[in-house]
C-alpha cells in the first residue's frame, strides 16, 4: 500500500504508550527484516494479548509485557492526538487504497491475522489455521469475538466482506490484492457490473465458505503459503451484511458504522480529524485510551509548530530542514523513534503516451537522476537512496552487484546518449511534460530536485503538478498523468506484494500500464516455484527486467 517513505517520529508520551499504539497502527507495515511462510500442512498457533483492565493492578498491553497501573495516566488524560498526513479518503474496507484509510481502519476493524514486529502474522480474529498439504487451501478457526453492538463475529461476516471487496459494483480499488490468488476471483471481479445474474453465480462460486460460524475456509488458484499475513489488512477486514445494506453509502458514519476493532468511531470531521473511543466489546477488553484523535496535517512545517505547542503527540514527517535542529536539541533528542521500513517512493509514467512509451526515454531520466545527493542535500539521509524497486529484507531485492548494467545509478553522460538516441538530443523536442505529486510531506521539494537534474543533464523542462492529497492516488489512477509520483510499502514481507501487485499487468496499482512479456513470465514461473530459492532467484530476475 503506498504511504510515506521517508521520517523522523516525534512523541512525548510514555514508552509503554506509544508500543501499544504503534503496534496497531502499523499492523500492516513493514518493520525490517525477512519473514518466513508458515510451511505445508503446518498450523500456526498464535498467542492473544490481553488488554490493560482497570483495578487490577498490573496492566497487560499487547506486545509490551505488564506495566503498573499506578505509571498509567488518569482516565481524563488518556487521550492521543496523532497527526496525519491527508485525510482518510474512505473507512469503507472495501474502499481504502492509502495510509490514512488503513490506519483508522486498522483501529475500528480486526482481522482474521495481525502481524507481529518480527513480520510474522499472529491470531487475531483466528484462533488457529491449517493450511493442506500443498498450500492451496487454508482453513481458518474463528475465537468467539463479538461486533461493537455486541452480536458475534462469525465465518460469513468475512464471506461477505470479501464477496463484497470483489464484486465489480462495489469498485474497489485494491481488487488486485487477491484477484488471481483465491479462486474464483478473477471471474467475479471481471463479472458485468450489471450482469446480476452473473455475479451472484461468481459469488456463490467464489472459494471463500463458512463451513460453520467459526469456521471459514479459503481455496487459492495456486500455492499461497503467504496468505495469513495478507489476511491482516484493512481491506479484508470484516463487514456485517445487515450494515451495510440498512445503512447504504452512509454505513461508515457515525452512529451507524458498527466494527469489530478495538475502537468505535465517535466524531468524524472531513479534512480535519477523526475521534474514536474505545470498544466496550473488543474482545481484548476496551483499550485503556479514552481518545484516540487523528488530526489531518498536511504541511510538515505546521505540524511540526502543532508538536511543539503540544496540540499533537506524535508528529510523523518532520520537515528536512529541521532535521539536523531536532536531532541536537535536548529537548527532543529523548523524543525521536526512528527505524527502517520496507518501502520505495518512486515516479511512474504513463508508458501508454509519448514519450514515456520509449524505453530509452525512462531509462534516460532514470540515469539524470543523482538519488545520493537528493537523499544527503535535500532530506538530511533520512532515507537511503534506491536502485531497484524491491528494497533490502524482501526475497527478490536487487542489488546493485546483481544488476549490473540494470542498476538504476546516476550516469549523466549515459543519460544524454539515451535521450538522443531516443531523438531528443541535448533535450531539443522535447515535448512539455507535468510532474504530478500530492501536496504534502516534502514531495514538492523532491520534485523540484529531480526538475533541476532533469534540466541541467537533459536540458528538458519539467512542470511541477502539486495536487491535493486526500484524492491524489484516486486522480492518478483514473486519469494517469504522464509522470508522477508515488511509493510502495510493504503490506507483507513477501515479493508477490510487490513484483504482481504493483506492476502485474493486470493489476490496479500499475497505474503507468507497463507490460513487458519477459516480466510476466518470470512472475508466473516465480507464482508456480516448489522451492523458496527458486522463488526468490526468479522474482529477482523480473526485477532485473523492471529496472531496465
Amino acid at each position: 500500500m503506498e504511504r510515506q517513505r521517508f521520517s523522523l517520529w516525534l512523541s512525548r508520551l510514555a514508552l509503554v504508550m506509544i508500543l501499544v499504539f504503534v503496534a496497531q497502527l502499523l499492523a500492516a507495515c513493514g518493520t525490517g527484516g525477512t519473514a518466513t511462510q508458515p510451511g505445508a500442512g503446518t498450523t500456526a498457533q498464535p498467542g492473544a494479548g490481553t488488554a490493560a483492565q482497570p483495578g487490577t493492578g498490573q496492566a497487560t498491553q499487547p506486545g509490551t509485557g505488564q506495566v503498573s497501573e499506578a505509571d498509567l495516566a488518569p482516565p481524563e488524560q488518556q487521550v492521543l492526538r496523532v497527526r496525519m498526513v491527508s485525510d482518510a479518503e474512505t473507512i469503507d474496507p472495501a474502499l481504502a487504497e492509502n495510509v490514512s484509510s488503513e490506519t483508522v481502519i486498522q483501529q475500528l476493524f480486526s482481522n482474521l491475522t495481525r502481524i507481529k514486529p518480527d513480520l510474522q502474522p499472529e491470531g487475531e480474529v483466528a484462533e488457529s489455521w491449517q493450511f493442506n498439504a500443498d498450500n492451496t487451501q487454508i482453513t481458518f478457526t474463528l475465537k468467539e469475538t463479538q461486533w461493537s453492538d455486541g452480536q458475534p463475529v462469525t465465518a460469513n461476516d468475512f464471506v461477505y466482506a470479501w464477496q463484497r471487496f470483489l464484486d465489480p459494483r462495489t469498485g474497489s480499488p485494491y481488487v488486485s490484492l487477491i484477484s488471481g490468488l483465491i479462486a474464483g476471483s478473477e471471474e467475479l471481479n471481471s463479472a458485468s457490473a450489471t450482469d446480476t445474474a452473473a455475479i451472484e453465480a461468481a459469488r456463490n462460486n467464489l472459494g471463500v465458505r463458512a463451513v460453520d460460524e467459526r469456521t471459514l475456509q479459503v481455496d487459492f488458484n495456486q500455492p499461497t503459503p503467504f496468505f495469513p499475513s495478507i489476511a491482516a489488512l484493512g481491506s479484508l477486514a470484516p463487514v456485517r451484511q445487515d450494515v451495510v445494506e440498512q445503512g447504504g453509502e452512509r454505513w461508515t458514519e457515525v452512529g451507524t458504522l458498527v466494527g469489530n476493532g478495538p475502537f468505535v468511531l465517535r466524531n468524524r470531521t472531513p479534512g480535519t480529524e477523526i475521534v474514536l473511543a474505545p470498544n466496550p466489546n473488543y474482545f481484548e477488553g476496551p483499550p485503556t485510551l479514552q481518545q484516540l484523535i487523528f488530526r489531518v496535517i498536511t504541511d510538515d512545517a505546521t505540524a511540526l509548530a502543532n508538536y511543539r505547542s503540544d496540540e499533537i503527540d506524535i508528529n510523523e514527517s518532520v520537515p528536512p530542514a529541521e532535521v539536523p535542529g531536532i536531532r541536537n536539541d535536548p529537548t527532543f533528542q529523548d523524543q525521536i523513534l526512528s527505524g527502517t521500513r520496507l518501502s520505495t517512493y518512486y515516479y511512474g509514467f504513463n508508458t501508454t503516451q509519448p514519450p514515456f512509451d520509449n524505453a530509452q526515454v525512462r531509462q534516460a531520466i532514470a540515469a539524470a537522476i543523482d538519488r545520493q545527493t537528493l537523499v544527503s542535500q535535500v532530506l538530511n539521509n533520512i532515507p537511503s537512496p534506491a536502485g531497484s524497486f524491491i528494497p533490502p529484507g524482501i526475497a527478490g531485492h536487487l542489488t546493485p552487484e546483481a544488476a549490473g548494467d540494470a542498476a538504476q545509478s546516476f550516469n549523466p553522460e549515459r543519460a544524454k546518449q539515451l535521450l538522443a538516441e531516443a531523438g531528443f538530443p541535448n533535450g531539443e523536442g522535447f515535448p512539455e511534460v507535468r510532474l504530478a505529486f500530492n501536496n504534502c510531506c516534502s514531495h514538492d521539494l523532491i520534485a523540484q530536485r529531480v526538475q533541476a537534474d532533469l534540466q541541467t543533464h537533459l536540458g528538458i523542462n519539467i512542470t511541477l503538478d502539486p495536487r491535493e492529497s486526500a484524492t491524489y492516488f484516486s486522480e492518478i489512477r483514473r486519469n494517469t498523468p504522464s509522470m508522477f509520483r508515488t511509493g510502495w510499502n510493504a503490506d507483507y514481507a513477501d515479493p508477490y506484494n510487490w513484483g504482481p501487485l504493483v506492476f502485474g499487468p493486470e493489476s490496479d496499482q500499475n497505474y503507468g500500464r507497463w507490460q513487458n512479456p519477459d516480466f510476466t513470465r518470470l512472475l508466473q514461473e516465480a507464482e508456480a516455484a516448489t522451492s523458496a530459492d527458486q522463488r526468490a532467484q526468479l522474482y529477482q530476475q523480473a526485477e532485473q527486467v523492471l529496472a531496465q
